[in-house]
């Protein structure tokens, strides 16, 4: 399809018959071509899935699959040298937990295995992260950057501790350099709660919320009210605290429940594509059932 009024490419579909008479090869440089006289800067590409399946008829073939990876290399440029690429990692969430290098070899690796493997200088090899120390990486996605000459892998970090950096924190940024690093923000707050529900430590408050589903449910009514009244107020440290209250009780809640962050934030971004909305006026019947929860718990 062309562009449409915005500029913005929507969807090229190719029929089977094209398909089975490009090839594979020409297909893999086909995406590549499209994105930079196309699609243009303004939609970078990016994949979510270890190979993408071509609609050539011969089952039999080894060249049945079109290889995302050398798809997304089609469309990278580097004016390095030695071909490296500048690699950002980000977790699930978004925040950065490492800085690599990636080139051709390492960026197929990763797409084939779905595994991050990158590239490491200093050995002048692939670094397939976690060999050694257990701390491997599953890919969610591989983006390029709006001048397709950086990398922004997006992964799910493992281990024991789930670390990136080689001093075994989670990130290789952090309020210091001669103590551990913190695993901080609402992804360190949900890794924290899902350790302690796994082993928590004598005395934890958190193990008892997962404990007592009672006390939970009160106290996520209790700091949503407070929350509500600091908002009244109009005092903007009291806001932010009582936000940060009702936030920690209402992820372990979802904890408690089998949910995770990851799903939240997606289901978040899949309501933000919703062309029609309904009212969002509020429901009466929730409302007395709080007062009336509230009041039995004075």
């Amino acid at each position: 399809k062309q562009k449409g009024k915005e500029g913005r490419l929507s969807i090229i579909s190719l029929s089977d018959e094209v398909c089975k008479h490009i090839g594979r090869e020409k297909l893999e440089g086909l995406v590549g071509y499209l994105h930079r006289n196309v699609a243009g800067y303004d939609n970078p590409v990016h994949i979510e899935s270890s190979y993408v399946q071509s609609l050539l008829e011969n089952k039999d073939a080894n060249d049945e699959k079109i290889c995302a990876g050398k798809s997304l290399f089609s469309c990278m440029k580097t004016d390095r040298n030695d071909g490296l690429y500048a690699t950002v990692v980000t977790d699930q969430y978004g925040v950065a937990i490492g800085f690599v290098y990636s080139n051709e070899e390492s960026i197929l690796t990763s797409v084939k295995g779905e595994r991050a493997v990158y590239w490491s200088r200093s050995r002048n090899s692939l670094w397939r992260k976690g060999d050694t120390s257990g701390a491997y990486q599953t890919i969610r996605s591989i983006k390029l950057d709006c001048d397709s000459d950086a990398v922004c892998f997006s992964v799910v970090q493992h281990g024991e501790p789930a670390s990136f950096c080689h001093r075994g924190s989670y990130s290789c940024w952090g309020d210091t350099t001669n103590s551990p690093l913190k695993d901080t923000g609402l992804g360190g707050l949900f890794r924290m709660l899902e350790s302690r529900k796994a082993s928590a430590p004598e005395g934890s408050y958190t193990k008892r919320l997962f404990s007592d589903r009672e006390l939970l449910k009160n106290k996520l009514l209790e700091e949503s009210q407070e929350l509500i009244e600091a908002v009244a107020e109009g005092d903007i440290q009291h806001i932010n605290e009582e936000t940060a209250d009702v936030l920690y009780f209402a992820l372990t809640a979802c904890c408690s429940g089998g949910g995770t962050l990851e799903k939240v934030i997606d289901e978040l971004d899949y309501r933000s594509l919703k062309i029609k909305r309904r009212p969002g006026n509020a429901k009466q019947h929730r409302i007395d059932a709080a007062k009336k929860i509230l009041e039995k718990s004075k």
